[in-house]
């Protein structure tokens, strides 16, 4: 009988060819931030505050609540239900209001240190 470790495996090798020769380039630490109330235990669920004028945090809590959290974050600033039908010109060029993801960073960062590397000897 395969163990689910042995599909996993078998899954990632067949997604990344390269696998047996992947070499860690860099990791990422961080702090992990939680609002937990006096004298309660872990909450994970989002949190949405108003901290000022148009100013709000958002904590997304555990990660499948980021959508819950999309969805009630517009409902509490625009005040109604989000649209179920993407109205969008799909070929809008919005790359000036994204940045990269940090880990997209990192490995880009990684890869043109790489190439700009110099060999020893």
């Amino acid at each position: 009988m395969i163990t689910a470790e042995q599909r996993l495996v078998a899954m990632a090798r067949d997604i990344f060819p390269k696998i047996a020769s992947a070499e860690l380039a860099k990791t990422y630490h961080g702090y992990k931030v939680e609002l937990v109330a006096h004298g309660h235990e872990r909450n994970y669920e989002y949190q949405l505050k108003k901290i000022a004028d148009n100013a709000y945090f958002a904590i997304p809590g555990k990660f499948s609540l980021g959508f819950s959290l999309a969805v009630n974050a517009y409902k509490r600033i625009v005040g109604s239900e989000p649209s179920l039908h993407l109205h969008a010109e799909p070929r809008v060029d919005v790359s000036q209001y994204l940045g990269a993801a940090g880990h997209r960073k990192i490995v880009t960062d990684c890869i043109d240190m790489r190439k700009n590397a110099v060999p020893f000897g």
